[in-house]
């Protein structure tokens, strides 16, 4: 417990490995360095701050302590949101979609549509383009030795 309202009680109560740089130096600004480690910090902005940014590594003790609200995210914020009225040329090309559709069934033809290649599967060709170029260079170095006898 507190002995002054003006003092914050900081224990760690998880470790620093697997954090990122900037968490294990708040722990280090805080003055903790194991587990379980207990430190008495001044209540001000600049500890508050600290704490609220590796709270999940830390618990702050004392009965006359809030524990720190939990950041919202902008969806979850208690403002109405607001509907979004769609572009006019957004409005035309979304009017058009069911018209495609409709012709489409009519005609007994399916739409086209666009077949879309992924990040994965691009990235495996490129990979496969290199292999194969880094292959044939070692096959016309070993071509090249082969011709002077084996010495380079």
């Amino acid at each position: 417990m507190a002995k002054n309202a003006s003092v914050l009680r900081i224990r760690q109560v998880r470790g620093r490995i697997g954090q990122t740089r900037k968490q294990r130096e708040g722990l280090q600004t805080l003055g903790l360095r194991r587990i379980g480690q207990v430190v008495e910090r001044p209540d001000n902005a600049a500890v508050r701050g600290t704490v609220r940014a590796i709270a999940h590594l830390v618990r702050v003790e004392g009965d006359d302590v809030a524990p720190a609200a939990p950041r919202l995210k902008p969806a979850e914020t208690k403002a109405a949101p607001k509907a979004e009225k769609p572009k006019p040329a957004e409005a035309a090309v979304e009017a058009e979609k069911p018209k495609k559709a409709e012709a489409a069934a009519a005609t007994g033809t399916a739409p086209k549509t666009a077949k879309k290649t992924t990040k994965k599967k691009a990235a495996k060709k490129t990979a496969a383009k290199k292999t194969t170029k880094k292959k044939a260079k070692t096959a016309k170095k070993k071509k090249k030795k082969k011709a002077s006898g084996g010495k380079s």
